[in-house]
Formats: structure tokens, C-alpha cells, sequence
């Protein structure tokens, strides 16, 4: 694409981009990366990252992009990436890592600011004063009334709302939250969806072989980060009481998360039990999606995960429990609607029901023909609902905003 030329100077041989994010490892960042990738393919970029840790950066985007794409880390906040949880260190790692964007936008002076997350961009304020050419994208993909007071929004909507030129959440609930700060004209919903190469139809039988598993297999997965929040412990539970009820299942777990000792521990007690850490590259996750029978994953109300998508790219069911992926929701007994998404690509279970869960898990073992008509629904509705356009309109829309902003056009 050369339409770029019309709104870029001559002289900006690459446009100068700073990504901020407390992680490489979530959901959020993935789509992030995956916006990235169709922002690189409008204009050549020098990229700079003022993340956590890099573990969840994939070497396939670097190499991928190594023609249009200078890539300069930042990462002073890797040894606390598993201590956030705690108030303290929380507070220490987010404001650490304004201070640190706000240093590297002083020094190298972006075109565009990208914050995957509000609090960072508290420490901008002063770089915006600076330089008032830069625009400011803001992804937010959380909640605000339960994390500021009603008496301060006003005061945080006057910062938040004078930085911000473009704000992108990926459901309606996170747009009424995000319109407390800033204007709705600003803000713009962008779907979740996954890269291409979990579209890819693999020899499932082939793969297995490759990992150690049989052909007659039945293999439950998680992917994702393992805590309360993700559901983990039910299907943790979940996994337990298959095991007791010696039910023929291999249990498959990729991730991080707090409760990773308790995975190895379990999986060194039973051999049905297989953990294999962390996964960034995608090729490799839609392997693991392709061989699994099927994937318990997780949603909010409005929109299925990250995991949850990826699977069902991948050809793979899902089983997502009735509970929100947020903790607060979950506490205060908020419930996911069986008609998030259509039976004929998965169920939603109540996540107080071990019995109820396992009997299902135990009727799609035994009914292989209607899990593999599952299989070819999960493709065709992930085609049609989850491809990347909704991405690349974003990057044009970056595009746009810097162009307009700037007098490009």
C-alpha cells in the first residue's frame, strides 16, 4: 500500500511509534501485535517498546517485518512481572513504567504514543506539553468504576480526555466505561479477533504423533494465564475429578500465571495431567489448538476471549464457564448467557457444577462424529466473525488521526 505517501511527509523516512504496556503476555497485547502488523504494512516504522518483559513478543513478527519494522526495547520491570497482584509492587511497577515511557518519549520524540492501558499514560502529560504533534492512541480493555472513586473521574476525564486522540475497546460495556474520560466521538470498538495463521487446517493426526499423544486421544486444553480470574482453578477442578473418575482424558495446560506450581505439581502426580509453559509463537498455539479435542476457555459478557477465538480459528470447540473472566464481576455473581456465541461451536456450563461439566465433557468423548461437525462449525464461525479487517481499519485510523492532527492531509 503506497497511500501512505499521501498523509506522511517525505522526510519521515519511518514514522517514530511508542508502544506502552505493562505486559507481553495477555490478550490485549496480542491484538495489539496484531494491529501493529497492519500498521507496518501502511508504513515503515521505528518502533520502540516500553513493556514489562518481552516474553510474550513473537520472534515471527520481528522476522516478519524486519524490512519495515526497527524494533528498541525497554523492559526495567521484568523482575516483577509475577508480583503485580500485590497493592505495592502494583503500584511501583505501573508508576515505574510511566516514568520510564515518559523518559524514552522525551529522548526519541514518537510520532505516535500507543498506551495499552490508562495508568501509563498519567506520566505523558508532561511529554504532551512538549510536544502537542504527537497523537495518542489509548487501548483499554478493563473497568473504571471499580477502580476509580465517582468524586475523581471528572478530574481524571480532564487529563485522560486532553491526551487522548484516539481510544479502541474491543466490546460495547468497555465503550459506556471508557466514555466517562473520554469524549465518544473518540472512541472506537474493535472487535477482537486473531492472526491468520490460526486459520491454517493441520493434520491433527500428524501433530499428535509430533507431541507424544495417540490417535485415539481425547485431550481437554487451556491456554492462557493461570489464576482465579481466568477460570483456572474450576478447570483445575475440572480436571481433578476427571482424573478421579479415571475418564480416558489427557489434560493439556499452556500458560503462566500464579498457579503454575500447583500445575507442575499435579501434572508430576498424574501422568494424564501434560504442562508445557508458557507459548508465544502462534504457529506453535494453533498446533496445540489443532490437536485438542477441546478448549476450555473463558469470556466476558458481551465477547469470548482471546484462547476462546484462537480455538475455534483452529477448527477446535470450546466449553466456556458461566462466569466472567474479571474477578470483581464473578464475585458479585455476574453470569454469562448461554447465547454468547452458538451451540453448534460449543457450550457454556455453570461453573458451580463439576458433575454437570464432566458429563458433558464425557458426551462430546463418546459422540466423535458430532464433535467433529463441531469442529468444521468452529472454523467456518470464527471465519466469518473473527478475521482481521476490523484490525486493519484500526491502523488506517492511526494513520488518519496523525495525518489530521499534523495538517498531512
Amino acid at each position: 500500500m503506497r497511500c501512505y505517501k499521501k498523509v506522511i511527509p517525505v522526510d519521515h523516512k519511518k514514522l517514530k511509534v511508542l508502544v506502552i504496556s505493562p505486559n507481553t503476555t495477555g490478550g490485549s497485547w496480542r491484538q495489539l501485535e496484531i494491529t501493529l502488523s497492519e500498521l507496518v504494512k501502511i508504513c515503515p516504522i521505528q518502533l520502540f517498546l516500553c513493556v514489562g518483559d518481552k516474553t510474550g513478543i513473537k520472534d515471527e513478527f520481528i522476522k516478519c517485518h524486519s524490512q519495515k519494522i526497527e524494533i528498541k526495547f525497554v523492559n526495567p520491570l521484568n523482575y516483577f512481572k509475577y508480583y503485580v497482584r500485590f497493592p505495592l509492587v502494583s503500584i511501583f511497577y505501573f508508576s515505574f513504567l510511566g516514568f520510564v515511557s515518559l523518559i524514552v518519549s522525551l529522548f526519541f520524540m514518537p510520532d505516535i504514543i500507543i498506551s495499552n492501558g490508562i495508568v501509563q499514560l498519567f506520566y505523558i502529560v508532561p511529554y504532551k506539553v512538549v510536544s502537542k504533534r504527537t497523537t495518542i492512541i489509548l487501548e483499554f480493555h478493563g473497568e473504571l468504576k471499580d477502580y476509580v472513586p465517582k468524586y475523581f473521574l471528572k478530574v481524571v476525564h480532564l487529563i485522560i480526555n486532553s491526551l487522548v486522540d484516539l481510544g479502541i475497546v474491543n466490546s460495547s460495556d468497555s465503550f459506556i466505561d471508557l466514555s466517562s474520560i473520554v469524549d465518544q466521538r473518540k472512541i472506537i470498538i474493535r472487535q477482537i479477533s486473531t492472526d491468520k495463521n490460526y486459520f491454517v487446517q493441520s493434520n491433527s493426526i500428524l501433530l499428535r504423533k509430533k507431541y507424544g499423544f495417540n490417535e485415539d486421544d481425547f485431550i481437554l486444553l487451556f491456554v492462557g494465564y493461570l489464576n482465579y480470574e481466568k477460570t483456572f482453578d474450576i478447570f483445575l477442578s475440572v480436571a481433578l475429578k476427571l482424573i478421579d473418575e479415571k475418564i480416558p482424558i489427557k489434560i493439556l495446560v499452556i500458560g503462566d500465571g500464579p498457579m503454575r506450581d500447583r500445575v507442575i505439581y499435579f501434572s508430576q502426580k498424574h501422568e494424564n495431567i501434560i504442562y508445557r509453559g508458557f507459548v508465544s509463537d502462534p504457529s506453535v498455539l494453533h498446533e496445540f489448538y489443532s490437536i485438542a479435542d477441546i478448549t476450555w476457555a473463558y469470556a466476558d459478557e458481551t465477547y469470548l476471549a482471546v484462547p476462546a477465538i484462537e480455538s475455534l480459528a483452529s477448527g477446535t470447540p470450546i466449553l466456556v464457564p458461566d462466569v466472567p473472566a474479571i474477578s470483581r464481576k464473578r464475585i458479585k455473581g455476574v453470569r454469562i448467557s448461554s447465547a454468547l456465541f452458538p451451540n453448534s461451536v460449543g457450550f457454556v456450563v455453570r461453573h458451580d457444577n463439576l458433575n454437570e461439566i464432566v458429563n458433558k465433557i464425557v458426551f462430546l468423548h463418546k459422540n466423535r462424529v458430532l464433535l467433529k461437525n463441531m469442529r468444521k462449525n468452529a472454523y467456518l464461525y470464527a471465519l466469518e466473525e473473527y478475521s482481521m479487517r476490523n484490525h486493519r481499519v484500526t491502523a488506517f485510523l492511526i494513520i488518519y488521526y496523525y495525518a489530521y492532527k499534523n495538517n498531512f492531509l
